[in-house]
């Protein structure tokens, strides 16, 4: 069994993966400053409920009202091709986000994928180009209700791996559009 259900950081090849995503451009730089206070009333994350990431962290550094959802493969089941989607299920994911972003008078998404993740890798065998494909995929789901804007969805992608200190570091990086 893959040691990411344990806790692990991405692999040697990942690692190398998520570094060309950086130069690409397609994996940008989380800056706090940039990010904090964007989403009236906090805005409502979706996290994965993987309790070996600090992605809920990093989403508690954007505002003073951290809203959250968190089931085990997060946002992933919004992407209707990730082969663990259900749409009645995905609906009533974006119904009851809906529901409480009108309560919390907020319009602000912010969908946390990360690697590794259990529910992509060892279960359906997901690269982490795959996941970023995924995660743009659960944004257009999202847009096919007119409540959820496209400016107002950030997608982020959390990576833990080992730094070239060789020191374990979690990090999310905003996904480029």
């Amino acid at each position: 069994m893959n040691e990411s259900l344990f806790g692990s950081p991405i692999t040697a090849e990942d690692n190398k993966i998520v570094s060309q995503l950086k130069k690409d451009g397609v994996l940008l730089k989380f800056v706090l400053d940039e990010v904090r206070g964007k989403a009236k009333n906090g805005g409502v994350a979706f996290v994965c409920s993987d309790g070996d990431i600090d992605a809920s962290l990093y989403h508690r550094q954007i505002s003073h009202r951290p809203h959250e959802i968190k089931l085990f493969g997060g946002p992933l089941l919004l992407a209707p091709s990730y082969k663990g989607f259900d749409e009645v299920f995905a609906k009533f994911i974006l119904a009851n986000m809906k529901s409480g972003m009108m309560h919390k008078r907020t319009r602000y998404s912010h969908l946390y994928f990360h690697s590794p993740c259990g529910m992509a890798y060892d279960l359906y065998g997901y690269s982490i180009p795959e996941i970023i494909s995924l995660a743009r995929e659960a944004k257009d789901f999202m847009l096919e209700d007119s409540f959820f804007l496209p400016e107002k969805i950030d997608l982020y992608f959390h990576v833990k791996r080992i730094n070239k200190a060789e020191s374990m570091e979690q990090n999310s990086y905003l996904l480029a559009a």
